[in-house]
């Protein structure tokens, strides 16, 4: 009995203990293991995630920088050539490069072979002629691949591996649209190609050395505004390229297959044979008509050639920029796949140029081009593409102020390179969700749409913070995507400036990224199983090696010791029983057991946000408003009665008083319309006598006034031809004003009046001007198409309409030589018309002596305005012309007229003023002072003046005539009698010198007060005709 109880008490002691300590740890182990799951585990799995994508984010930022300047080192390169080489071309162009003492050949002859010569001088041929360029073809003989692979262009770029392409790339191409042979071309444009072609020994150099690029050159040209002509470096045939052309219509087809013993050739020599490709495009397409012409100037002239390079797209749009710019995408028709151009605007040097962003205002004198192909960077793009991770390339906004614009695609992996495509055509092609994708990337993406914009310096070109992070959802499916602008910088020493060309796109699918922490979340998932499983095993051994020591510890301290008490008790008498039982009872025997643990804390942080805003300003409006809308009440009323006479007499009016106060572009603007009205009525009077009689317009005017038609005929012609006059003369002032602006300008450069005076005129006969002569009445003044026709419509009124924008010109600007030379020649035509119905009035013996007398008078005044518009152009002054002209205009100031009216008479005497001060400001210009002073002299000295009549008597004039004289030439005369005193170096007394200052000084009063010795053309005109218009 007492042995059952020793165990059972045995027993109750091991579990007492070993139960609790048993559940505490599995209860821990319990607590722990939900702490896992649900904490740490999901901890940890949330801090995986954006560690991913965080990693995802830096893997972007190294792929997209390294990338960036791989594209960025390209493009650099790129622009620097294009710059240098543009530079070249300047000076080229600016003739600085002396011919003879750059070519090698003794004769300094401009043909390609010098005489007794048998090597060449040099190796150019023409774009649309074969008979250069197939002659290395001849090396093929019979190998069928070589003559198969002749044309292929860019197997030129890599000459030194084929003898063939060797010879072909020896030759350097030449177009322009007027000519095709070399014959045809002139002296200087000859030496100006052969200069230009000095250029292809370093444009080899840099083709040998480009191999390892991933964006080539594959064609450089340049292109010269003045006359068109193309140089382009390596040998190229337009005519087999172009398949327009490439036809029997024109000679073709075109191959380097000879016909009858030569090569297939051109077959128009002159835009005789056909219709020179009037009113169309390079493509023969019609782009407009006479009434309506084609948006490129030279698309509405015959050429020879359908292609004019002033005409494309790279060209004009250079004349938007400074230096370099690169073209959006385009697909190019020689190697019929994605291409760029590099274009550098030329302009040449300018005295009043301070910084090089000013060639943004100056008209382009020649563009320099590289073509760039495309399609190493797009294998490139090919060789890392899968559909979770690619990259591409787009092009930027090319327009200063608009941000409609979609980017088109340059390089990627999925594109056609034979096609134009943008980045809606290739990113997005799943119809289901195509519209609303693309509506989330344009949401996204608006940096993509922002206005080209130029910056200074060139910290950008490789700044890394610049990039654009996206989520772009595609084919339903999300990109992290990573926008990398490039950039290129250009300028000088002095000042660089920099603007975005494209951007370098890297996308990389949400899926991918998904995968990578699915793979991390299993994982996760299964370190979690090892980790329950080793607690398990680790509480399994732990509660194991717990009962061993347990029971061990309980053997030798309560099982052998109460065994022993037992054996003790069992052996013992009663009383030592008693007393044992007793000590148990009272609690002498105690055991006891403590246990402790601790855990963990977390930390988090958050983000920042920033926004911008953009102000604007307003103009005035001008303060002509309320005269205007006098006059357009007037011309509405003309207009509802159809007459005509009316229109052109305000029209004439609003002229004169924008005139009078010297804003000549707005005088232009209705003094044309009003000559328009003029011609229309002209032709209704003229038509029915050229059709009737077979005659020519001089002979229809003759006509008129042979059968002494009414006065009323007579007063239109005079009022037709004085428009054309007054029209003219408006063109003269504004060109006066603009030379006057050029000298203020030179002024102001520190020097002294004389030194600038010189300055300016030794600068404008450097400068030489040719122009082909076509047709001056369709040139284009402050935004006004002068026409040859005018038709009196319901949309009459709503084009003067346009005098709220009219009011906003200026006449601040200074005109270039081209535009001036165009506004001289145009002044020449309508001086030359008017003078013609002048001519013949004065010439008819039926008429009244008066009116002949007054027509006489108005002749002269137009040979005076003729001197004037010729004394205008003083970088190549035409003596001859100006002596022949001061010869007539004598013949007829100083020519005495029977019954003359003594109005006439004192205009006469003006004339004969006038006549003195500008013949004194031709020798002037010339350098012959003594006979300018002797002229101004005689000027100024108007009461002696005296004429010779028909029968050469010296006939003196009277004092009362003499009276009316005009001082603002008087007060001129004065001015250039002071020049001439200081650049002649001729001494005077202080008191001579104090009586011109005196006189200057009272001459400049009168000439600006408006009594009636201010004596305008137009006052004299018009003095009888003011009911008439």
């Amino acid at each position: 009995m007492c042995k059952n109880i020793f165990i059972n008490e045995k027993q109750k002691r091991l579990l007492q203990i070993f139960i609790p300590y048993t559940i505490i740890v599995i209860l821990g182990s319990l607590v722990m293991g939900v702490m896992i799951i649900f904490y740490y585990q999901q901890n940890a799995k949330n801090q995986l995630q954006d560690l991913i994508f965080l990693r995802y984010n830096n893997y972007l930022d190294f792929m997209s920088i390294s990338e960036k300047v791989l594209i960025t080192l390209s493009f650099q390169k790129i622009s620097s050539y294009s710059q240098n080489f543009g530079m070249i071309n300047k000076h080229l162009i600016n003739d600085d490069y002396n011919f003879n003492s750059l070519v090698a050949w003794d004769d300094r002859s401009t043909e390609r072979f010098s005489q007794n010569q048998k090597k060449p001088n040099f190796l150019l041929e023409n774009h649309y002629q074969l008979k250069d360029y197939c002659q290395p073809i001849e090396l093929c003989k019979q190998n069928q691949t070589c003559i198969d692979n002749y044309d292929n262009y860019l197997l030129q770029l890599n000459y030194l591996d084929d003898d063939v392409q060797y010879v072909k790339a020896q030759f350097s191409s030449w177009s322009n649209a007027l000519q095709i042979d070399w014959e045809d071309l002139a002296i200087e444009q000859k030496q100006y190609m052969i200069k230009a072609n000095l250029q292809q020994i370093f444009w080899q150099t840099y083709f040998i050395n480009q191999n390892q690029d991933i964006i080539q050159t594959v064609r450089i040209y340049s292109v010269r505004q003045l006359d068109g002509l193309f140089y382009q470096v390596f040998s190229e045939s337009v005519i087999t390229a172009i398949s327009v052309l490439n036809n029997t219509q024109f000679g073709g087809p075109f191959t380097c297959t000879k016909v009858n013993g030569s090569y297939p050739e051109y077959i128009y020599r002159s835009t005789d044979q056909f219709d020179g490709f009037l009113y169309k495009d390079h493509t023969l397409k019609p782009c407009g008509n006479s009434t309506s012409p084609c948006s490129c100037p030279y698309f509405n002239q015959k050429r020879l050639l359908p292609l004019d390079w002033r005409c494309r797209p790279w060209y004009q749009d250079a004349n938007n920029s400074f230096y370099n710019q690169f073209s959006q995408p385009y697909i190019d028709y020689g190697m019929h796949t994605i291409a760029l151009t590099s274009t550098f605007k030329v302009v040449r040097p300018q005295n009043q140029k301070i910084s090089i962003q000013d060639e943004l205002n100056y008209q382009q004198d020649g563009v320099q081009a590289i073509d760039l192909n495309l399609q190493n960077i797009q294998i490139r793009f090919l060789q890392n593409y899968d559909d979770e991770e690619y990259s591409y390339l787009i092009s930027t906004n090319p327009s200063k102020n608009s941000t409609d614009y979609i980017p088109s695609i340059m390089a990627h992996p999925r594109m056609n390179i034979s096609i134009q495509q943008n980045i809606y055509d290739i990113e997005f092609q799943n119809e289901e969700y195509m519209n609303y994708e693309k509506q989330m990337y344009e949401n996204q993406t608006s940096f993509l749409r922002d206005e080209f914009t130029i910056g200074n310096s060139c910290k950008q070109l490789f700044q890394a913070n610049l990039s654009e992070i996206r989520t772009i959802i595609k084919n339903n499916q999300q990109y992290l995507t990573r926008f990398t602008p490039i950039f290129i910088c250009y300028g000088d020493f002095n000042e660089q400036y920099n603007n975005k060309v494209a951007y370098y796109v890297k996308s990389i699918s949400y899926r991918k990224k998904d995968q990578n922490i699915q793979e991390v979340s299993q994982m996760m998932e299964i370190m979690v199983k090892t980790i329950f499983i080793f607690m398990f095993l680790v509480i399994v051994f732990i509660i194991l090696v717990f009962f061993v020591l347990l029971k061990y510890f309980l053997k030798h301290n309560f099982e052998i010791p109460i065994a022993i008490v037992s054996k003790v008790i069992q052996e013992a008498d009663c009383e030592s029983i008693y007393i044992l039982n007793t000590k148990i009872e009272k609690g002498e025997l105690k055991t006891s057991l403590e246990l402790k643990n601790l855990i963990i804390t977390i930390n988090k942080v958050i983000l920042k946000f920033q926004e911008k805003v953009d102000k604007k300003l307003q103009n005035k409006e001008d303060n002509l408003n309320q005269i205007q809308k006098k006059y357009f009440k007037s011309i509405n009323t003309f207009y509802a009665f159809s007459h005509k006479t009316g229109l052109g007499m305000c029209l004439n009016n609003l002229s004169v008083l924008y005139m009078l106060q010297k804003s000549y572009k707005k005088a232009f603007y209705y003094m044309n319309l009003a000559n328009n009205i003029s011609n229309q009525i002209f032709e209704e009077y003229t038509q029915s006598l050229i059709k009737e009689n077979n005659l020519s317009i001089f002979q229809a005017i003759q006509f008129i006034h042979s059968q002494q038609q009414s006065e009323q005929k007579l007063n239109f012609l005079q009022i037709y031809s004085c428009r054309k006059f007054q029209l003219a003369n408006i063109l003269y002032l504004y060109l006066k004003q603009s030379n006057k602006q050029v000298y203020k300008i030179q002024e102001t450069q520190d020097l002294s009046p004389i030194a600038a005076q010189n300055n300016y005129f030794q600068t404008k006969r450097q400068t030489t001007i040719d122009l082909n002569q076509t047709n001056y009445t369709k040139i284009s003044f402050c935004g006004v198409q002068t026409r040859e026709s005018f038709h009196l419509n319901k949309h009459f009124v709503d084009e003067l309409d346009q005098v709220n924008e009219i009011n906003k010109l200026d006449d601040s600007n200074i005109l270039n030589n081209d535009e001036k030379q165009a506004l001289v020649q145009f002044s020449k035509q309508l001086i030359k018309e008017g003078n013609m119905i002048f001519s013949i009035i004065s010439q008819t013996k039926t008429i009244n002596e008066n009116i002949r007398n007054k027509f006489i008078l108005y002749k002269a005044l137009s040979l005076l305005l003729s001197i004037k518009i010729q004394l205008l152009e003083e970088n190549h002054l035409k003596r001859i012309i100006i002596k022949e002209l001061f010869y007539l205009m004598k013949k007829l100031v100083f020519t005495n007229y029977k019954n003359q009216l003594d109005y006439y008479k004192q205009l006469q005497i003006i004339l004969q003023q006038k006549y003195y001060y500008y013949k004194a400001l031709f020798y002037y210009k010339i350098f012959k002072y003594k006979k300018a002073l002797r002229l101004i002299i005689k000027s100024l000295n108007y009461k002696q003046i005296t004429y010779v009549n028909k029968y050469y008597e010296t006939i003196s004039v009277n004092q009362s005539s003499a009276q009316f004289y005009d001082s603002q030439v008087a007060y001129k005369a004065l001015k250039l009698l002071k020049n001439i005193i200081k650049v002649a170096n001729i001494k005077l007394l202080s008191k001579q010198q104090t009586l011109i200052k005196q006189d200057m000084h009272v001459l400049k009063q009168m000439s600006l007060s408006t009594q009636k010795n201010q004596l305008h053309f137009f006052e004299v005109f018009f003095e009888s005709n003011y009911q008439e218009k």
